[in-house]
This record gives C-alpha cells, sequence and structure tokens, in this order.
C-alpha cells in the first residue's frame, strides 16, 4: 500500500472515530513502522495507533470506554462488571481489579503469566491497564477478554469456582 493509500484509509477510520485526519508526520511514522513489521504504539492528540506484529492495526480513540476503569454493580442476586459498554455477571465472592506487572493465574495446574495471555490475544498496550481481571482473595481468577472483543473467550482460571 502507498503513503496515499494508507492516508485515504486511515483518514476514512478517523472520520467514522469521529476524529481528525491524521497529519504527515504521523502517517510517515505509520508507514514506516508498517514497513518494518514489528509491534508498534504511535499516538497523537486523539487517537492511539497499535499494531503487534501479527495482528490488525487498532485505531484507538483517548475517549474510548475501554480506556476507562470498569465499574461493579452489586445486587443481592448478582455481581456485574461493566465496561467498554457491555456487562459480565461474575459470582459475588469475586472482586475487580487490573493487571500488574508480575501478575500470573492458575489454570489445569500450571501458571500462566498474564502478561503473555494479554500479547497472546492482541489486547492492545493502551487498553491491558483497564481490562478487567476478577480476583478471589489475591489470587487472579479470571481475565474478561470478551468485555474486549465478544469473540474472545474469557480465561477462567482453576481458583474461579473453588468454594471457601
Amino acid at each position: 500500500m502507498n503513503t496515499m493509500q494508507l492516508k485515504q484509509v486511515l483518514d476514512v477510520y478517523s472520520s467514522v472515530l469521529q476524529t481528525h485526519p491524521v497529519t504527515k508526520n504521523i502517517l510517515l511514522e505509520i508507514k514506516k513502522e508498517l514497513a518494518r513489521n514489528t509491534s508498534f504504539l504511535i499516538e497523537n492528540k486523539e487517537l492511539y495507533f497499535w499494531k503487534s506484529k501479527s495482528s490488525d492495526l487498532y485505531l484507538i480513540p483517548k475517549t474510548s470506554p475501554s480506556l476507562l476503569k470498569a465499574k461493579i454493580v452489586s445486587s443481592k442476586e448478582e455481581t456485574i462488571v461493566h465496561w467498554n459498554e457491555k456487562t459480565k455477571s461474575i459470582l459475588k465472592t469475586l472482586r475487580l481489579d487490573y493487571f500488574t506487572n508480575g501478575l500470573r493465574i492458575l489454570s489445569k495446574g500450571k501458571h500462566f503469566e498474564v502478561s503473555e495471555l494479554l500479547r497472546e490475544k492482541h489486547i492492545p498496550i493502551p487498553v491491558r491497564e483497564y481490562l478487567p481481571i476478577i480476583f478471589r482473595d489475591n489470587n487472579p481468577v479470571a481475565i474478561l477478554f470478551s468485555l474486549w472483543d465478544d469473540r474472545l473467550r474469557d480465561f477462567i482460571g482453576d481458583l474461579y469456582y473453588e468454594q471457601r
């Protein structure tokens, strides 16, 4: 794709996202990074442009609901997590938290690095710190990938259903 075609595509998406067209500097930087075929994160005042080596290019408005902390609503009957304009019911005995470096989750008797799971699912870097993770006590027990992308299955750990 030549520079003009890339500009046209990015400008169409920018328009859909109700942001300004990309500037020449951002366009050239994106083009250079796409040619290198590596992961990158570029931002301007309105958007994050993120791509992993094997994913599509994401344009994420800085006003996106995916860049806000999740909200949790509890009633006698259920606990609901609200994030990215989606909801998910969770067990009342669990709590909501977020990604931190070094976090590991137990699944099928093996510990998995949460950062690696986020990379494998192509969760954009700006979104990772907001993606809801469910905890039992101080242990992560579920990563709610489906709240980012309906096509992704949540990662449910061994301790999710454990009775106390």
